[in-house]
């Protein structure tokens, strides 16, 4: 590689005067058919690497299926077998009657030897510890050892079970008091055989030392391996417990403990109920494939693992000669355009010097961009000593970049912040690559409290870094912006809360997604029988489609609707009317997600203006009556004159002598009619 430049002379621009490379057609087709051939070449290594990566993995998962379930079988048959020692002593009659005469005579030596005897026939059968005879509080009577022994809890408390169930019940791993190797023991109850008698006379306890077989059973491998091993695990609350000793850590037994938190290591995933083939971490963080194993009638899990780094190893191998031979060939193929880059070394080489420059510009701008970034940069050593602070700590926390090296971050944490941050610290540093946000309160230089954002990232673990590296900012203007933001929500609720007006809102298919508490008082219901009902449930039938058709105006128009009203029914069956003005309600990113509107109600001002309009109604008709009225005394008068010549002329016609009587008679019809119409125009 180049030096590094020291001067701006020695990355010069080609001059333009110079020729410029072209790659005549020949050339073309040449690197074409390069091309195709190359990716041929990669394409079937590529496919062969898939598909013999496959049936290596196959062959892998169906090795440690078989061992997972020969070890699985193995102990159930060994969980059998001890059960059939322990039931074919506790229902033998003869065994049973004689330890019922030794519990009446326990000085009788010729008993108390029988019932050895029938216990050391049972001991040599199988590798037991001991076997004990107890009676039903755990007190030990014999023991075929003859040592002093007294029972651990664990399997105090299953006498009580073996009692109960009339049956042999095997405990679960435990550490003994007088032990400090793991245990299990076999609780066997004994019930007079003569009669179905609810009382048992005695305990029979097989103690076993999974040492002496169950731990070599499953540590010994079917095949040979460095990093291949068995595990046998059971759920402890929220932790799983390993049962036995580990190939690759000593001295675990009912010692060691994972959280159910790592979801990753296997173990964790069998007491969580997976089974089969899985992938993951174990207990030590390295990659592993395992097959997962429920052991049947007992709380116990298997895990049959290896480390993937051995089980592919042959595959890794295969591979590597792969490798070599697609290499091989694209070194062929590759040799074959070496003439050709020959003629373009010159434009190589300039691009390697500006590559260099670039390279150096690249570290020139990141050391500028961490010096000068708006967010510090600080690296801290896992008992949290500040190794490294970038220059911007002078604006942050008022402290030059050299100013904190060599202390405790700590120190410059808040006393009322400092323990829970020890705390969490610490847990952090022992998961490696982990990245978690983190805001804590610091004090400033100055004393001043500050508030830092940050992301923490362990990488304890790289060779190159060795620091939990954390990239943080001051927000404290930021906090005391969301407490004034919080203050104006928590006002505004309020003044929601309390307004005369009713205020809502609902989506866009018309269901109420908010309501105020003036909007539950004019409707009448609460508020969580308002949420999530549509407008159609309190809107008048006649009213609901002028509703829809406005909501729809908004939603077209994006423009507020003011005061339209309409009638609704209350929950208690009463009608009103509401008079609102409702305007679009949009998301952050400006999407429509329904309506809000500002309403009251306008009920009584609705009754009022129907009154008024009853009002005018009568006074426009009694109006008009007077008009009637005046029309018909003027008609009066205009027919009052002409009545008056006619009742006259008629009255006179008829008191003369000279009228003939038939026209008299019809004189006094006029007359008679003229004075009815008279009455009539009087009244």
């Amino acid at each position: 590689m180049a030096a590094k430049p020291q001067g701006k002379e020695k990355f010069k621009a080609p001059p333009k005067d110079a020729p410029k490379t072209t790659t005549p057609p020949s050339s073309r087709l040449l690197y074409l058919v390069m091309a195709l051939v190359t990716m041929v070449i990669l394409v079937g290594g590529y496919l062969f690497y898939y598909f013999h990566g496959q049936q290596m993995r196959q062959r892998i998962e169906d090795t440690l299926s078989a061992m997972a379930q020969l070890k699985v079988g193995q102990i159930v048959d060994w969980r059998a077998a001890r059960l059939v020692d322990a039931n074919t002593l506790v229902g033998s009659p003869s065994f049973i009657d004689t330890v019922a005469k030794y519990i009446a005579s326990p000085t009788d030596m010729e008993i108390r030897d029988k019932v050895l005897a029938d216990l050391g026939i049972v001991a040599q059968s199988y590798p037991y510890q001991d076997i004990l005879l107890v009676d039903m509080n755990g007190k030990v009577l014999l023991s075929v050892s003859d040592s002093v022994h007294r029972l651990s809890d664990v399997t105090v408390e299953q006498l009580a079970v073996a009692i109960n169930e009339r049956k042999a019940v095997i405990t679960d791993f435990h550490y003994p008091p007088d032990s400090d190797s793991a245990h299990l023991d076999i609780v066997a109850p004994l019930f007079p055989w003569r009669a179905d008698s609810p009382q048992a006379i005695g305990v029979v306890v097989l103690c076993i030392e999974p040492s002496q077989y169950l731990y070599p059973l499953l540590q010994f491998s079917p095949f040979p391996s460095e990093t291949a091993e068995t595990l046998l695990v059971e759920r402890d609350g929220d932790e799983v417990l390993f049962l036995n000793d580990l190939r690759h850590q000593k001295d675990t037994a009912l010692k060691m403990r994972i959280p159910l938190s790592r979801q990753e290591v296997p173990a964790v995933m069998a007491v969580l109920g997976k089974e089969g083939i899985i992938q993951g971490r174990d207990y030590r963080g390295v990659e592993v494939l395992a097959a997962l194993e429920h052991i049947p009638d007992s709380p116990w899990y298997m895990v049959a693992k290896i480390d993937t780094s051995e089980a592919f190893a042959v595959w890794r191998s295969q591979i590597g000669f792969l490798m070599a031979f697609v290499a091989g060939l694209l070194v062929a193929a590759l040799a074959i355009m070496g003439f050709i880059w020959q003629r373009r070394q010159r434009l190589a080489y300039q691009a390697l010097y500006q590559a260099e420059l670039e390279l150096h510009q690249s570290q020139e701008r990141f050391r500028v961009l961490i010096e000068h970034s708006y967010d510090a940069v600080t690296l801290l050593a896992a008992d949290g000593t500040v190794l490294y602070d970038s220059p911007t700590i002078a604006h942050i926390l008022g402290y030059s970049p050299l100013e904190r090296i060599g202390r405790s971050v700590f120190d410059f944490v808040h006393p009322d912040e400092r323990q829970d941050m020890a705390d969490g610290f610490a847990k952090f540093t022992r998961q490696p690559g982990a990245v978690a946000p983190s805001e804590v309160l610091f004090l400033h230089k100055d004393g001043t409290p500050c508030w830092i954002e940050g992301i923490r990232t362990n990488l304890l673990h790289e060779p190159l870094v060795r620091a939990i590296v954390v990239n943080y900012r001051d927000v404290t203007e930021r906090k005391r912006a969301e407490e004034t933001l919080q203050q104006s929500e928590e006002k505004h609720r309020t003044i929601l809360k309390e307004i005369e007006d009713s205020y809502f809102e609902v989506d866009l298919a018309g269901n109420l997604t908010f309501v105020n508490d003036s909007t539950c008082r004019s409707l009448r219901y609460s508020r969580e029988e308002l949420l999530g009902m549509n407008y159609r449930g309190f809107t008048a039938q006649e009213d609901i489609e002028h509703v829809y058709q406005t909501f729809n105006h908004v939603y077209r128009m994006g423009k507020p609707n003011k005061g339209f009203s309409w009638k609704v029914v209350r929950k208690d069956g009463t009608e009103g009317f509401v008079e609102a003005t409702v305007s679009l309600l949009r998301s952050h990113g400006g999407e429509i997600i329904g309506f809000r509107g500002v309403g009251r109600d306008i009920t009584e001002r609705k009754k009022a203006e129907e009154e008024r309009k009853q009002l005018e109604q009568k006074a426009q008709f009694s109006s008009r009556l007077a008009s009637v009225g005046e029309m018909a005394a003027g008609v009066a008068h205009e027919i009052n004159n002409p009545l008056t010549g006619v009742i006259g002329y008629a009255q006179l016609l008829m008191d003369r002598k000279d009228v003939p009587f038939d026209i008299r008679k019809d004189l006094a019809a006029i007359n008679e009619g003229a004075q009815r119409v008279a009455g009539i125009v009087k009244r």
